[in-house]
C-alpha cells in the first residue's frame, strides 16, 4: 500500500465521517490511506489521531494531530444529528 502526503506533512488534516450500516468510518482526502472503521463510535474516533500519526511517520515525517472535538463532544454531536 502506498500512502502519499506530499513533500511535507500537512499542518491540518480534514477527516470525513460516515456511518455505513452501523460501521463508523473515518477517511481523509488530505492523507491518502487513512481508513479507520469500527462499530464503537467513541473508540473508533479516538483511533484516528494515532492512525494519522502512523501514516505520516510511514512517509518519514514526525507529526501529531489533535482532534478539534473531544470524543465525548463528537459522540454527542453525531447522536444529536440522528
Amino acid at each position: 500500500m502506498l500512502c502519499e502526503v506530499g513533500p511535507m506533512a500537512p499542518d491540518t488534516v480534514r477527516v470525513m465521517y460516515r456511518n455505513i450500516d452501523g460501521v463508523h468510518v473515518f477517511t481523509s482526502e488530505d492523507v491518502r490511506g487513512l481508513y479507520v472503521a469500527g462499530r464503537d463510535l467513541r473508540q473508533t474516533y479516538q483511533e484516528v489521531a494515532d492512525a494519522l500519526r502512523d501514516l505520516i511517520k510511514y512517509q518519514g515525517f514526525d507529526a501529531s494531530y489533535d482532534p478539534v472535538l473531544s470524543a465525548d463532544e463528537f459522540v454527542r454531536f453525531i447522536e444529536g444529528a440522528d
